[in-house]
């Protein structure tokens, strides 16, 4: 790999002659390993000196100490070419090389510090917490990468890679097992005919990775497809097509031409929109309007919330639903009369949809970033099985249970031992359908405020219910004043037993979830 600039200049002042006259200066520049490989001598304080093993070593640890502080280097050389052999309209080619390039003179390094944002290594932080996983492809040498991931939290400070491990215990990286690093920074080199299925074993053994110095004409074998060269944007389609086979959501981000490839076979395809060009722009399904990275952190958790929102209002619609299908099913099984009529449908599907909106504007959960990523073979659709069972086999049964125990109990304390005429039954018939009604009514009640919160406690959670509390009360009143039959306040009793019997229940289930987040009760009954 030619990994360097070199030019030649005409030399105007010439104070020499004979054999020892020079009519043109070659100038190299470039990465440090490619250029000290070239030279042969080294200039120190003016003086030409051999470059032995103790000027290469001075040379390295000056390398070394630059990359480390994440310092990008430039290293410098030239050659006076003599003009025997190069006089003046020498015609050089750069397709023949008809110049030297090698035996050249060490001038010396560069160094250029490129600090990243303030705002990336807390969101890169955060982003890990989130479960989503960072790969850093960079063109800078392994030394100033490895300085650049620590310094934005890509390698976190108690990770290690080989060559850190083998720093510390004093041996050679050889006999440092591979298992004990948690990090590791590849080579561009490195990635020579790996297949498909060692990129893979890469990805799954390390946690934290970094590619450096990626050059176009590093050689990878993938499944896919053979490719002979391959440059900075085919690794990361390469990467995006490994991670892909391991079913991951895959995000790319690119402001380039040349990113294009890469982005058209990521998941998620995120363009910067002030450095981006206009065909890397028409690629991109998300755009960045300001050029901040960390705007997609603020995505991911508007998504989070989003989605958390809808699986919240469709559960708690489907609890009520619910409790209408099974009552019917008891009237249509048994002889038990229908528990309640058109009106207390509407009442209830009213209080279903005005409690189904308000959960849509629901803030953030605690942890609603601490979580994993859903996995998209498991959870294709937003209402899981264990959604289902939550508001069927919890919530909605004993919704059904508690209304149709007021109902009974009217009925049993008002039927026995009376006379009764058709109006008679009429109003007790009305009345249960009052009582069943108005408990469904401040079930649903209780059944919002659970559902405000996933895993977290309803104390973490701002409460502002006077709204849904006002409604109550005044359908209630209206229902009450179309009673004929005097409604006894001891008929409210069964609604308030629910409410307390599902919050304490509730509170223990999400203390579960939160302490033991792969238990049987977090899995069947999260949604």
């Amino acid at each position: 790999m030619n990994k360097y600039q070199l030019s030649i200049h005409e030399m105007h002042i010439n104070n020499e002659s004979g054999d020892n006259s020079q009519s043109y200066l070659l100038v190299m520049r470039g990465g440090f390993e490619q250029i000290i490989e070239r030279c042969s001598t080294i200039s120190i304080d003016g003086v030409d000196l051999e470059m032995n093993e103790y000027w290469r070593a001075a040379c390295e640890h000056v390398y070394s100490e630059l990359g480390n502080l994440g310092e990008r280097t430039m290293t410098f050389c030239d050659l006076r070419l003599p003009a025997k052999e190069y006089p003046i309209g020498y015609s050089f080619d750069v397709d023949e090389v008809n110049f030297p390039t090698e035996n050249l003179r060490f001038l010396g390094l560069v160094g250029m510090s490129d600090p990243p944002k303030r705002a990336i290594p807390d969101m890169i932080k955060k982003c890990r917490s989130a479960g989503i996983k960072m790969i850093m492809i960079t063109g800078d040498n392994a030394i100033t990468a490895k300085a650049t991931a620590r310094a934005v939290n890509i390698i976190s400070n108690d990770s290690e890679t080989i060559d850190d491990i083998a720093e510390r215990l004093g041996i050679p990286v050889e006999s440092v097992n591979s298992s004990d690093a948690k990090a590791c920074v590849i080579q561009g080199n490195d990635l020579y005919n790996k297949s498909p299925e060692e990129i893979d074993a890469l990805l799954n053994n390390y946690a934290e990775i970094v590619f450096a110095r990626i050059s176009p004409r590093d050689k990878v074998s993938i499944a896919e497809g053979k490719y002979e060269i391959i440059d900075k944007e085919r690794l990361r389609s390469m990467l995006c097509l490994a991670c892909q086979r391991q079913g991951g959501i895959v995000t790319i981000t690119g402001e380039g031409t040349n990113d294009v490839p890469a982005l058209q076979q990521a998941s998620v395809k995120v363009v910067m929109g002030i450095a981006g060009t206009n065909t890397c722009k028409q690629a991109g399904d998300i755009l960045l309007v300001h050029d901040n990275f960390a705007s997609i952190l603020t995505g991911v958790e508007q998504g989070r919330l989003l989605f958390a929102n809808l699986k919240k209002s469709i559960v708690y619609t489907m609890t009520s639903n619910i409790a209408k299908i099974m009552s019917l099913l008891i009237c249509l099984l048994t002889t038990v009369p229908l528990a309640w009529g058109i009106i207390t449908v509407l009442c209830i599907d009213f209080i279903n949809i005005t409690g189904a909106i308000s959960l849509a504007y629901e803030k953030a959960e605690t942890d609603i970033m601490k979580r994993p990523p859903r996995n998209p073979k498991n959870t294709r659709s937003i209402v899981v099985f264990s959604s289902i069972l939550l508001a069927s086999s919890f919530i909605g049964i004993i919704q059904v249970a508690t209304g149709f125990f007021a109902y009974f109990l009217i009925m049993i304390n008002n039927s026995y031992g009376q006379q009764w005429n058709d109006e008679q039954r009429k109003q007790l018939e009305f009345s249960c359908y009052t009582a069943f009604i108005i408990t469904v009514i401040i079930c649903q009640w209780a059944t919002l405020i659970i559902f405000k919160t996933g895993r977290d406690s309803i104390l973490q959670q701002a409460i502002n219910m006077r709204f849904g509390a006002i409604l109550v009360a005044i359908i209630s009143y209206i229902i009450y004043n179309n009673t004929t039959y005097p409604f006894k306040f001891g008929w409210w009793y069964p609604a308030l037993f629910y409410v307390f019997l599902m919050l304490i229940f509730n509170e223990v289930r999400k203390y579960i979830v939160r302490k033991h987040p792969d238990s049987v009760m977090a899995t069947a009954t999260s949604y």
